[in-house]
Formats: C-alpha cells, structure tokens, sequence
C-alpha cells in the first residue's frame, strides 16, 4: 500500500510562490506533467494563474508561471517538446496559449460554451469538450489551429484522454457516472461500458486530471 503526502500547498488559500508545504493555492485544478523536463504545471483556478512545480523529486518549487491573469483555468495540456502549455478557461469557453517564459500567444477560435477538458496529443493538435453540449472541437496545429467540432460525446464531459497514438479518445461525464470513447476518425462517439447510476442536484467539482499530455 502507497502512502500519501502533501507534494505543495499548507491546506491555506492563498497566493504564495515557495518552496513545497510553504507555497499556497486557491483551488488548484487542471495539472499537466511534462515528463521530459520534470515539470508540472497547475491550474489556480481562483488565483487566476498557472503555476510551475519544479525539483518533484526533491522539495518542490512552486513558482508562477505567467504573469498574466488566465480567467477560469480549469484544464491545461503542455507540449512535452515545446513545453508550450493549452489552458482552458472554464465557463468563458476560450483557450490560452503559453510560451515556455510565460507569455501568452494568441489562439484563434473560442468553444463558446464551457471548457473543463482538454487533452494536447504529442504531434500538437488539441482537442477540447464542451461541458454543457458535448460538442469535440479539434484544433488542428497544421492548419494555424483552426477548429472543428467532430462529435458530440454528451454533456458534462469533465476529462479529456487520449492514447499514444492519438486514435482513440475517453471522457469522464460527471452528470451520469460514465465513461464514454470515440475514435480518432473523428465519428460520432459510442459509450463504453460504465456505471449510469444519475446523480441529482448540482455539478460537483472536479479538483485534478482535466486534461492530458501525451508523449510523442
């Protein structure tokens, strides 16, 4: 049996750049973890930033990532390569896009609707999922990110996965406790085997594991 331990963070909201248990979030939401370079970047998402955790095999540094504010971060994917990071932006629908030193580039087309899963594939195409539609807008890098909905895998789609290959892809629905695929011939997708027991009354957060960064 693993034993569990607090990586950053001392339990107190608060906005504090520091070293592991000394640092503080308000609401820490989507992580990504870029493998290549052991870092890991964290949605604050009531702080409004994205934070860098860097020394994860030692004792972790938390600094901000980007000086700018990012409205809503609820889900980011970042490119192992590149290390330029996806955000999305919770119920205002948009990504932003983020330069490995912080700036933020622009990103040509909004969801609409809100946004809390994303997954980045490791050839930098982006996909994305309309939490109150559905709707699996692909973002295609090769074509200036221009974006296309290619399917509806239902409402209250809170995570976005997707293999190595970037064939097949899973969401997590937190409105009827399922998980659902489709395939990356971008179809119509179909339900996987999963509990469908309802759950009444209001959407309950979901604190991590928003989004995806696969490896090339």
């Amino acid at each position: 049996v693993g034993s569990v331990a607090v990586f950053a963070g001392d339990f107190a909201v608060g906005f504090l750049d520091q070293d592991g248990t000394a640092a503080r979030f308000d609401v820490p939401m989507g992580l990504a973890l870029n493998p290549r370079d052991q870092l890991l970047y964290v949605c604050d998402f009531e702080n409004q930033h994205v934070r860098r955790v860097q020394n994860l095999t030692t004792t972790a540094t938390v600094t901000t990532h980007s000086d700018a504010i990012i409205a809503q971060p609820t889900a980011i994917g970042v490119h192992t390569k590149t290390n330029i990071a996806f955000v999305a932006q919770g119920a205002l629908g948009t990504l932003v896009k983020i330069a490995p030193h912080g700036n933020v580039l622009s990103f040509p087309t909004a969801i609409g609707g809100s946004v809390y899963a994303l997954c980045l594939l490791g050839n930098g195409d982006v996909f994305a999922a309309d939490y109150g539609t559905g709707e699996v807008t692909f973002f295609d890098r090769r074509n200036a990110y221009a974006a296309s909905i290619v399917g509806s895998v239902g409402p209250g789609a809170v995570a976005l996965a997707a293999d190595r290959s970037g064939d097949n892809f899973l969401t997590a629905h937190d409105g009827d406790s399922t998980v659902r695929s489709f395939s990356g011939n971008y179809s119509t997708p179909t339900l996987t085997a999963s509990a469908t027991r309802s759950r009444s009354g209001t959407r309950t957060t979901v604190a991590a594991e928003r989004s995806c960064s696969t490896t090339p």
